[in-house]
């Protein structure tokens, strides 16, 4: 299992090595910009969401270097449970949030050391939905590149980020229709709702996966 997540790492490398850059540059910039523009301190939720769900789409490079190198092909020739291939996969995306929270977390610290008066209900939103993509993205993501391929990772991409948008939103709709007096509580009670969702869309996405894993490789 260990030599599995290595790998899945090492696959990663060079993406998670430009991303965390990208990421280290963005939490400076836009708290050094708010310093002294106002407009640049209303994009700090936004950079946080972008910080952590550039972390989450790292599933597709995982699994277009696996299939790059051929590695796909030789994992289930190891001696190791299909279960494990994609449980290690799934324990890496895991990793990654944790990478994304990390990120954003500095984005945080930056702005409070400058001394940055920052939207504190935005920021919370923005780690809210950020959390969401890390479990949902993907949740979405791996079980439909196994089905359609990694060639097809924009299409995708680009229906995962729909879904889940839709999930978001309209969680929120429903939340806001069903429960509309819990005043204080209704934020703090809707967040921790849909975070709920995406970890269970989580879990449902792997044994998914672990079905569909060894359907795709069972004649090989």
């Amino acid at each position: 299992m260990k030599g599995l997540i290595r790998n899945n790492f090492y696959s990663m490398e060079d993406s998670l090595k430009l991303t965390s850059a990208i990421n280290i540059m963005m939490a400076i910039g836009v708290s050094v910009l708010g310093i002294f523009n106002s407009f640049a301190r209303s994009w700090i939720a936004i950079v946080i969401l972008l910080q952590m769900g550039s972390y989450a789409v790292q599933v597709a490079s995982t699994l277009q270097k696996d299939v790059s190198s051929q590695w796909n092909k030789f994992e289930i020739t190891m001696p190791v449970r299909r279960k494990d291939v994609v449980k290690a996969k799934y324990i890496c995306f895991i990793l990654n949030g944790v990478l994304g929270i990390a990120a954003a977390l500095l984005t945080v610290i930056i702005s409070q050391l400058l001394q940055i008066d920052i939207n504190v209900e935005k920021v919370f939103l923005g780690i809210t939905f950020g959390i969401v993509i890390t479990f949902a993205l993907p949740a979405l993501m791996y079980p439909l590149l196994l089905i359609f391929g990694v060639d097809k990772t924009e299409m995708v991409l680009s229906i995962s980020v729909i879904l889940i948008s839709i999930l978001f939103v309209g969680s929120s709709v429903i939340f806001n229709y069903i429960m509309p007096d819990l005043s204080v509580y209704s934020n703090l009670v809707f967040r921790c709702s849909i975070i709920v969702i995406s970890i269970i869309l989580f879990i449902i996405s792997y044994m998914f996966s672990v079905i569909s894993y060894k359907k795709k490789n069972s004649n090989v």
